[in-house]
């Protein structure tokens, strides 16, 4: 039942929401020999989601536990499947460039049916 619920998930943001590209950078080592950071890696995960700002309700309050919304935070609604965000991957949203600050699981029953993610400029 809820890997259906996963599937219409992703085929409704699909349909109707947009496509994102998060990318996660991950640092390499440091060369002992220069000081420098060699062999970092950048991944990016195209992701359909719906892209909200955050309610005058919600400005200030902590809604995902641990955080408060800030002016110009978005909520992003993101498809569950080949990709699980991380504090610290970026995606562009009009221009700008958006971090990840917070993220939470939609999973009842243990099955990922899709994210919900606060960004920040």
């Amino acid at each position: 039942m809820y890997k259906e619920l996963q599937i219409s998930t992703a085929e409704t943001l699909k349909e109707l929401g947009q496509l994102l590209t998060f990318t996660r950078e991950t640092e390499g080592d440091i060369d002992p020999g220069t000081g420098m950071i060699t062999n970092s890696t950048k991944e990016d995960f195209k992701v359909n989601c719906a892209v909200f700002d955050y309610t005058a309700k919600n400005a200030g309050v902590g809604v995902i536990e641990g955080t408060t919304i800030k002016t110009g935070d978005k909520r992003i609604l993101a498809e569950a499947g080949g990709y699980t965000p991380s504090v610290g991957d970026t995606t562009v949203i009009g221009g700008n460039v958006f971090s990840v600050n917070n993220y939470t699981e939609v999973n009842p029953a243990g099955i990922p049916v899709m994210y919900e993610i606060q960004v920040r400029k």
